[in-house]
């Protein structure tokens, strides 16, 4: 009865819209319907308006919501919820009687002392809204690993919780922050490539519901990988699909796959998909294997350049010296190797041709006598920091001089390595001998001590 007289008094002394609006009216029936006891036909009008989390805020119908959830009227009990409501109406005063204010503000300090622990939880629901809250989820992998997704209270978003083989991971999503998006269930996809070799593989897939415009939802789409005790984003859909509706449809997995799946293609890898609409978009899913070594080959590229010494000055018109560092080996997209000398002053480019790939490995190419083979060494008067090997752009400043051999033998030897967007990839170790090079002006150096490069190249395209 005293939580009664005590709504009946404030409700003449909080502040509806001043604009007369569909809402406004609509919330002064609940008003009126609560004040009237008819606690049922209260909820079902207010309800919708003090949980929508968007700006601006109807602290009426957050007022009256939070009392019934307070008390368990035409509502089961939630205090949690009720002291949201408080908490957001504390922090959005606009339109708002200062006794109100005052009445709030003691309201969230009462459930400050009636929560402990849990106030927590209150301020992460005044901050993200009710309906973004998604359902703890877990799901086994194997045998000591699994992966769990929760609401963090602390970060006020989705946290991934992985074990695997005893080693606990926490990572949080990167999933839309807003207080209106709605998550839908998370998903679990297992899938078995079959290249290079068989492998079981697990895909975290997140649906996300954005409000864009009033009455209008966009669908998003997140796909992970969990490898081991980490995450590896796979792709982001932003545009998967787009609603109109006050609120979004709830969708079912089987909904959900006719717009986009994960999914084995013909030659057995993993890819994701989408069907929605005529967007038809697909890519492949590279093996963590795959991903670890091309992130070495970055490294390693990266830390050479960034070991150059830009003030370094030497003699561009000298003889090369022909001795290159094998760690400083690459291949271009395409039959072409270079190297190039500590000091970066020096380049060593070779291009393998077709008879490289032709055959069994090793095999043997011959300056001037095998197709397509050539070897340039380009000298420069100051360290690079990229050389201009693999791409057609050129940075003015220090050409080089360029050396051609005219005499030479290179022993190659490939091994196949799998890249699932670059069919036709190997490890190739080529070791050079007695080449001889001739610079523009006729100066002739020939080469004194074995060079060997190793780095992974392509072969000629079909």
């Amino acid at each position: 009865m005293k939580l009664l007289m005590l709504a009946i008094a404030l409700a003449g002394t909080i502040g509806l819209p001043s604009a007369a609006t569909a809402q406004s009216a609509r919330t002064e029936q609940g008003v009126a319907a609560f004040v009237q006891g008819d606690y049922a036909r209260a909820v079902e009008i207010l309800k919708p308006a003090a949980e929508r989390w968007q700006l601006p805020f109807d602290n009426t119908a957050a007022f009256f919501m939070a009392l019934m959830y307070d008390n368990g009227l035409g509502v089961a009990p939630d205090p949690l919820k009720a002291c949201a409501l408080f908490l957001r109406m504390s922090a959005w005063q606009e339109n708002t009687a200062p006794t109100l204010i005052f009445a709030v503000q003691a309201l969230v300090d009462d459930f400050n002392s009636r929560l402990g622990p849990q106030m927590g939880q209150c301020m992460l629901l005044a901050d993200i809204g009710f309906n973004r809250t998604a359902q703890q989820a877990t799901f086994t992998l194997a045998a000591g690993h699994w992966i769990s997704i929760e609401i963090s209270p602390e970060r006020r978003a989705a946290m991934a919780h992985i074990e695997y083989q005893g080693k606990q991971n926490d990572l949080e999503l990167g999933l839309p922050n807003d207080a209106d998006v709605r998550y839908l269930p998370f998903t679990l996809t297992e899938l078995t490539s079959f290249r290079p070799r068989p492998e079981p593989r697990h895909f975290l897939e997140a649906f996300v519901f954005m409000p864009t415009q009033a009455s209008q939802w966009t669908l998003m789409w997140f796909v992970f990988e969990v490898v081991r005790e980490g995450l590896v984003p796979v792709t982001v859909v932003p545009d998967l699909q787009t609603v109109k509706g006050d609120q979004p449809p709830e969708y079912e997995l089987t909904d959900l796959r006719r717009l986009a799946t994960i999914r084995l293609n013909a030659n057995g890898d993993a890819e994701w998909v989408v069907l929605a609409d005529a967007q038809r978009l697909t890519d492949v899913i590279e093996t963590q294997a795959e991903r670890e070594e091309i992130a070495a080959e970055r490294l390693a590229r990266q830390a050479a350049e960034k070991e150059v010494d830009s003030t370094l000055r030497r003699q561009p018109g000298r003889p090369p010296s022909l001795a290159y560092a094998d760690s400083s080996s690459e291949g271009c997209m395409g039959p072409f190797v270079y190297g190039s000398s500590r000091d970066r002053t020096e380049g060593i480019m070779l291009h393998l041709g077709p008879q490289a790939f032709e055959g069994a490995s090793p095999s043997t190419l011959t300056v001037g006598r095998t197709l397509g083979f050539e070897v340039r060494v380009h000298v420069y008067g100051a360290p690079q920091q990229r050389f201009p090997f693999c791409s057609d752009v050129r940075m003015l400043g220090d050409e080089g001089e360029v050396w051609q051999a005219i005499a030479g033998t290179a022993t190659i030897e490939l091994s196949p390595v799998f890249r699932i967007r670059e069919p036709e990839t190997y490890r190739a170790t080529i070791r050079l001998t007695g080449a001889e090079f001739v610079s523009p002006t006729g100066a002739r150096v020939r080469q004194s001590q074995p060079i060997t490069l190793t780095t992974v190249v392509r072969g000629p395209q079909q």
